[in-house]
């Protein structure tokens, strides 16, 4: 499988494109859970402790990119900087922070 890591400008030009698709009520939760990118390692079947970009963090879930399958991901995690479980979306940031409202994973 190709892929590279990406980069932390590509992934903010990622999250301001994804700002512009976003409706009122969601920049609105947005600008309460938004981080400065950071990454954070995660379990995945492909990579053994690879390293994701997270964009956004709530009490118990972290939005995240995943730059091998190219895709924004909503997923738990435990302790700070690890990612418990691994997804595959390859949702646009918008599309996972509705997924994080509706799961009431906003806060």
């Amino acid at each position: 499988m190709d892929w590279e890591p990406i980069f932390e400008e590509e992934v903010l030009e990622l999250v301001s494109d994804g700002w512009f698709s976003m409706n009122a009520e969601q920049r609105a939760i947005w600008d309460t859970i938004k981080v400065i990118p950071e990454k954070w390692t995660g379990d995945n079947e492909l990579e053994e402790d690879d390293e994701f970009w997270v964009v956004a963090v709530t009490r118990t879930h972290v939005l995240w990119y995943n730059h091998i399958v190219e895709g924004f991901n909503l997923s738990r995690y435990l302790t700070k900087g690890h990612i418990v479980s691994y997804q595959s979306q390859q949702d646009d940031l918008e599309i996972t922070l509705q997924h994080a409202i509706n799961l009431g994973g906003s806060s």
